[in-house]
Parts: C-alpha cells; structure tokens; sequence
C-alpha cells in the first residue's frame, strides 16, 4: 500500500526554522514585527499567500521579496531548525519493513523538502517527494495526491497535520478516517500504532 506524509506538522515541527526566517523577511522589507505566537497560523498554507496577508497588500513586488528573503534564510539555516517529532524514524521504519510504499506530500517547494527529509536522514524510507515549485505550481495537495495515486497505482492513505490536507485527500479519491486525530496516529505509530488512521478499510 501506498501511504501519503505531510511533511511540516507530521513528520518535523518546522516552527522555529519557519518563524525566525519569516520574521527576518518581515524585518527586510519593512514589514510589521510580527511575534511567534502571531505566526504559528501562517505555517502550513503556501507562503506567497501567508505573506500578502502580513503584508497587508496585494503589491506581487514586495510580496515576491519578502519571499525571495525567507527562502534565503530557511535554504542557509532555518530548515535544520525543524524537529523530527519523537517516534517518527521507528514508525516509518516498521512502515517500510512491512512492505508499505511511502510518500511526502508538501505544499513545500520540493528543493526545500528534500532538503529537510535528507538533513534529518529521512529520505531512505520514501520513494519520493512530491512537492510544489519555486513559482507557486503544484502547491495544491489534491494535484500532488492525485499524482502519487497515478504514479503509484495503488491504493493509497493519507496521514497529514489538519484537517485541509485530509479534504483534499478525500477529494484526491483517498481513504482516510477524518474521526481520528491525525497528529496522534503519527505520535503514538511507534507505540504499535493506531495505524486504523491511516485508511483503516486497507491496513
């Protein structure tokens, strides 16, 4: 079976690395000193998004640098600022082992969530990354599941951080148990796992 992660919020919590290079955007293009605490919301949506609404503006130029400055900042330092949260290596470990095909699907641009599942030695028990591009494309979750259902022809279930990234996964024809707290069945999977999260009719 195949088996679609959410990289920010499922397998790392990239709030540090995120919250200072944002912050550090912010700062170089003169926008609003914005806390941590008032960050938190902006991480997960695709970020040329999150920055118009801190910015207060529509103005593609300065939204276009204030990302051009985070992705300086998170490329040079704030990526190894994420976590690996705690049991995430034996679970995709055991994953693997059971002869489960396992994917990352990120809103992410994919250079950047290579970089990550590489950094915390991650990359081996995926087949692939599946995220968007520099300029914006493929940043919907529905056409990266969608591809990763074509790629891998299977039958496929979705473990992500929220609640969106469980709609589109539905919308993308996956089977995924909305009932079940998402971030728990990837906490508590090295615990032998309440793996019924994930597609419960397939595992």
């Amino acid at each position: 079976m195949d088996i679609l992660f959410d990289l920010d919020g499922t397998l790392t919590d990239p709030r540090d690395g995120m919250i200072s290079s944002i912050q550090c955007a912010l700062g170089e293009v003169g926008g609003p000193r914005l806390q941590a605490s008032e960050l938190v919301k902006y991480i997960g949506p695709p970020l040329h998004k999150s920055f118009a609404q801190m910015l207060g503006c529509d103005d593609a130029v300065l939204i276009q640098r204030a990302l051009d400055s985070y992705r300086r900042q998170y490329s040079a330092a704030g990526f190894a600022q994420a976590r690996v949260y705690e049991g995430i290596p034996e679970a995709l470990n055991s994953l693997t082992r059971a002869g489960h095909k396992l994917w990352v699907e990120t809103s992410k641009p994919t250079v950047y969530a290579l970089k990550v599942v590489r950094h915390f030695g991650l990359a081996r028990y995926f087949a692939e990354v599946l995220g968007s591009e520099l300029n914006g494309d493929r940043s919907s979750k529905t056409g990266l599941i969608a591809h990763a259902l074509n790629t891998g022809g299977g039958s496929c279930g979705a473990a992500g951080s929220g609640s969106g990234g469980l709609r589109e996964g539905c919308g993308a024809g996956i089977d995924v148990d909305k009932d079940q707290p998402t971030r728990a069945l990837l906490v508590s999977l090295s615990s032998h796992c309440r793996i019924r999260s994930v597609s419960p009719r397939s595992i």
